[in-house]
């Protein structure tokens, strides 16, 4: 090998190298830096550059969506919410197990009737994004170690990034869950799930597609108040009315309705306003109708759950009132509907709520 073939051979590897380094360093990932003060001005709105489905998660569960199961809930929260996140393992989102009566093998061995303990229909992940605090980051791995239900994908955790939250959501359903599981659930971490109800009404449907339901927001102006969070100026939304949404603290859609609502996002300039965008825009322009559902509540005081324990989902529930409501069903404590009893410990919460 001649002298010039060498040198050009030593000049040409070290450029391979690097270009290896830049295309997979975190520092080259456009969504490692998704944190955006306002998305209303310049900031570019193109999903594209902030949802990579070639990236992998910082925290993925193992074995993610491996497991068949009706229901996929993923609780939206804040990567330091420790303390919430352990409250809702030990109610609502606790990793629940039933037996299954033999009869054949009961008839021949009465103490074995009980022989199969089978899973819930129901699995339930965390989901968080990224933080600057290496503390936090730290508990984050430790936790994800000992649970197995976390994830935390490659946008800063914020309020101006819920839009980005859902999305990512909605392509973690799409590439790892759209054949394990038949629904998905959105949820915020205040809100009381009453679980069993929520289970009977999907196993009772006739179909598995074709459903996005829960608290339907009809005849919404957007806010035209500069000092609101929720201010939407004329040049970022034109019309009067947003497009018929669902309440964003809680919602359900089927397996189909999920990928369509990705798919769209994908081809969507983001609205900060994650359920009007998700359940508003996307859910108008793939022709999914939003469908009202009175069992699921949204920006209401906190009521006595015996109250409504037909509810599927109850929102704006302190961690504490998650325990005690999780224990009064659990338990059946709840007085008889209609009672004197039931009308009086009622009277009483809401007064010391007051």
């Amino acid at each position: 090998m001649n002298f010039k073939k060498r040198s050009v051979i030593l000049c040409v590897i070290p450029c391979i190298v690097w270009l290896y380094f830049m295309a997979n360093s975190s520092d080259s990932d456009p969504s490692r830096t998704t944190h955006v003060n306002s998305w209303i001005g310049n900031a570019s709105k193109n999903v594209s550059l902030y949802v990579s489905e070639t990236l992998k998660p910082h925290i993925l569960p193992k074995g993610f969506c491996a497991r068949e199961s009706l229901l996929l809930v993923i609780v939206n929260i804040r990567p330091e919410n420790f303390e919430v996140r352990d409250i809702l393992r030990a109610t609502w989102a606790q990793k629940r197990k039933f037996t299954v009566e033999n009869p054949r093998i009961g008839q021949l061995y009465p103490i074995c009737r009980f022989l199969f303990v089978l899973d819930d229909n129901i699995t339930f992940y965390f989901l968080v994004g990224e933080v600057e605090n290496n503390e936090i980051q730290r508990k984050l791995l430790e936790e994800s170690e000992k649970y197995n239900d976390l994830i935390q994908e490659r946008f800063v955790d914020s309020y101006q990034n819920l839009t980005l939250k859902s999305i990512t959501m909605l392509k973690l359903f799409h590439l790892h869950c759209a054949k394990s599981h038949k629904y998905l659930m959105k949820i915020d971490d205040d809100v009381f799930l009453n679980v069993n109800n929520l289970l009977e009404m999907l196993e009772n449907r006739d179909c598995d597609t074709n459903l996005l339901v829960g608290k339907l927001m009809r005849d919404t102006p957007p806010f035209r108040d500069p000092t609101s969070k929720w201010f939407v100026p004329y040049e970022s939304y034109p019309e009067e009315k947003y497009p018929d949404y669902l309440c964003g603290p809680a919602y359900v859609m089927s397996g189909d309705v999920a990928v369509k609502l990705y798919r769209c996002a994908l081809e969507t300039p983001i609205f900060f306003i994650e359920d009007v965008y998700i359940t508003g825009f996307c859910a108008k322009k793939v022709n999914v109708a939003p469908q009202k559902s009175s069992l699921f509540s949204c920006y209401q005081d906190r009521n006595y759950v015996c109250l409504h324990r037909h509810v599927y989902a109850l929102h704006h529930y302190k961690p504490r009132e998650i325990q005690k409501a999780h224990r009064i069903l659990k338990e059946d404590s709840c007085p008889p509907p209609g009672s004197i009893l039931e009308t009086i410990t009622a009277l009483q919460i809401t007064s010391r709520q007051l």
